[in-house]
């Protein structure tokens, strides 16, 4: 029999040169193989993988793990010379790679020393923010499926989670005190919570209309948004962590709509947020819904009716589950996911002042796939 451990990490491991001693390591069928006395230790090439393979915990561990590489040895032998060599060539890896060690037999999760889930962003008077939105009018938020989303938030996004939440600032409640049944049933029961997550997740907001259509003031639908600091772009795994939650939380919500926005000229002070007269905004604003916004974005999904309303999207995008996906290949370089495809059709945009760029007036596109914008109630 033999004993086990797997590195978990950002980066593709280089063997033997991140191993200790590599000059002692021999190769042998895809291997880098240390014999001893009475033992041997092997270690394979780095696997990809994908949030699926993940093993409970490893996700929320590290954000934007990618491979996995695994060390054996065999016989399991007293805690001598091979397992001392097991569990530093482990740590090495680890910490070569920016990963974890797993502990399969012991179900224990190691975080090499000098890594770390995330850096301290400190203050700044220039901050951006990634902003990830969705708009829909059914699926699981519109059925008070609260449990979903925060199962969701704990495999992806963790950070995305409540610190404190209520219902004014500063929120009353603490999530490790109260925990996740009572925030669960806090968010089915009130409308306007305040969430405080945790860095670098900026805010959470879930807007849900007493009647999703439309009403005297407009077109109200369901809309969530998270807010990410982009700075967080630069440090290992959070481009590609961010990306899988982005997805992952579309199939979940199915929306009509969603994308991703690079929003800048936010003060940064303290883990919070505060703009200011130079801050760009989402065009559209909160619940208010009036068509497919103008571009640029890092990312969209589109589901039904504008799926089959907008065909050059449709033909470009990848499309899976009932949704359609584009995206910029570098979020952190603030690239145009609609560059080849170009902004949506007039018919089904949203209208803009051409002076502000946004709605003001709240009217309505031609062509218009739900009820009546506007009514008496």
């Amino acid at each position: 029999m033999s004993y086990s451990l797997q590195v978990w990490s950002i980066n593709r491991a280089v063997l033997p040169e991140q191993l200790l001693d590599s000059n002692r390591w021999k190769s042998s069928s895809g291997f880098w193989v240390r014999d001893g006395r009475g033992w041997q230790l092997m270690i394979g090439q780095s696997d990809s993988v994908q949030p699926e393979d993940f093993p409970d915990g490893i996700g929320s561990a590290l954000p934007g793990i990618a491979y996995l590489t695994e060390l054996n040895l065999s016989p399991i032998t007293e805690k001598g010379s091979g397992w001392e060599l097991l569990l530093r060539s482990a740590s090495a890896i680890a910490k070569a790679t920016h990963g974890v060690v797993f502990d399969p037999q012991a179900d224990t999760i190691t975080t090499a020393k000098g890594v770390k889930r995330l850096s301290p962003l400190g203050s700044s008077q220039s901050a951006a923010l990634i902003s990830l939105s969705w708009w829909f009018d059914s699926g699981p938020l519109v059925d008070g499926d609260a449990n979903g989303l925060i199962s969701v938030l704990e495999l992806f996004l963790p950070d995305a989670l409540p610190r404190r939440y209520g219902l004014y600032e500063p929120p009353q409640h603490i999530y490790k005190e109260t925990g996740r049944d009572h925030f669960v049933e806090f968010l089915l029961n009130n409308s306007g919570v305040v969430w405080y997550p945790h860095a670098p997740v900026a805010g959470v907001y879930l807007s849900i209309p007493p009647h999703i259509g439309g009403s005297r003031l407009g077109f109200r639908v369901g809309r969530l948004s998270i807010n990410i600091d982009a700075d967080v772009l630069t440090q290992p795994g959070w481009e590609l962590g961010i990306q899988r939650a982005w997805r992952e939380m579309s199939q979940f919500v199915q929306p009509f709509y969603g994308d991703v926005r690079f929003e800048s000229g936010y003060d940064r002070n303290r883990g919070r947020y505060w703009s200011n007269s130079n801050t760009t905004h989402h065009p559209v604003c909160s619940w208010w819904w009036a068509g497919i916004p103008k571009p640029p974005i890092l990312a969209a999904v589109l589901g039904h009716p504008y799926r089959e309303l907008w065909t050059a999207f449709y033909q470009c995008a990848e499309n899976v589950g009932g949704l359609s996906f584009v995206s910029g290949n570098d979020w952190h370089a603030n690239s145009d996911a609609l560059a080849n495809i170009g902004p949506p059709p007039s018919d089904i945009a949203q209208p803009v002042s051409e002076s502000s760029g946004i709605n003001r007036d709240r009217t309505y596109p031609t062509t218009w796939p739900f009820g009546p914008p506007r009514s008496e109630n």
